[in-house]
């Protein structure tokens, strides 16, 4: 079983690809901001080029739940890209989950 994490904010985007056993897999992009333009789309795409299959997958984007249309298109692409096991979530938010996560960094 493979997972991937992502967390795509305006400037920067990582991603991780985690199995049973540990980390797989760290790759680091461009931003992915949809205000910026739709470019955010083929961005992500050639960054999920080549990850191969994954069972189950969150991405932190921009704009997650701030604005309805940004928000369906950032699911819709998610789940072309990724399946519909795909979850989106608001960068921020993930962020923030993955800071308590770590012990001792806060």
């Amino acid at each position: 079983m493979r997972v991937l994490g992502l967390d795509g904010g305006g400037t920067k985007t990582e991603i991780v690809l985690a199995d049973r056993a540990g980390l797989v897999q760290r790759l680091a992009g461009p931003g992915l901001d949809p205000m910026a333009g739709p470019e955010w789309e083929g961005r992500l795409a050639a960054m999920l080029d080549g990850v191969g299959e994954v069972q189950a997958a969150v991405l932190g984007l921009p704009y997650f739940s701030e604005v309805a249309e940004i928000s369906a298109r950032q699911e819709a692409v998610a789940r072309r890209l990724l399946g519909p096991m795909a979850r989106v979530r608001n960068d921020v938010d993930v962020a923030f989950e993955g800071v308590h996560l770590i012990p001792g960094l806060l």
